[in-house]
């Protein structure tokens, strides 16, 4: 009986020891970790998803607040000094600009346009790469050099509408 438990036990540890064994579990865990961070950018889109979705409601709601408000003051004529209106106004404010870099980045994360129709770059060094005069050098073709001319143009009158 000792014979059979001995012969089981070596064909078990060259299972274990093979090189087959090792490439299986090392093939397993790559996919793990893939299956893993992908999931975790999937996640994170996400989230930043649901900010930009926020943001939205926000902008609507306080949009459609403050048209009823304006209409309900022109029919009212009525000046008002209440200083929770002032408060809640402040409040609003300072939400707003905490929350704004935060939508920002979301909107970047998830490469879409900012609130004036710019799409929003990936990365930081794209923008100084699209504003480096190494567009404006002309190439030896012809047809380039046009485009790359109207291109460098066209860059400051953007920037200067920001």
């Amino acid at each position: 009986m000792s014979s059979k438990i001995q012969a089981q036990a070596i064909k078990f540890w060259q299972a274990i020891v093979s090189a087959e064994t090792a490439g299986a579990y090392a093939k397993a865990l790559d996919v793990t970790w893939t299956i893993l961070k992908e999931g975790a950018i999937l996640l994170w889109l996400i989230i930043c998803l649901v900010l930009v979705f926020f943001d939205w409601g926000y902008d609507t709601a306080t949009g459609a607040g403050r048209s009823v408000r304006a209409w309900f003051e022109g029919l009212s004529q009525a000046e008002s000094t209440d200083i929770a209106s002032e408060t809640g106004k402040q409040l609003v404010a300072a939400s707003k600009a905490s929350l704004s870099s935060t939508i920002s980045q979301a909107r970047t994360q998830l490469g879409l346009p900012d609130k004036k129709g710019e799409v929003a770059p990936n990365t930081p060094s794209s923008v100084d790469s699209a504003a480096t005069p190494v567009a404006t050098v002309p190439t030896s073709t012809s047809t380039s050099t046009p485009a790359s001319t109207s291109t460098s143009s066209a860059s400051p009158s953007s920037s200067s509408e920001k």
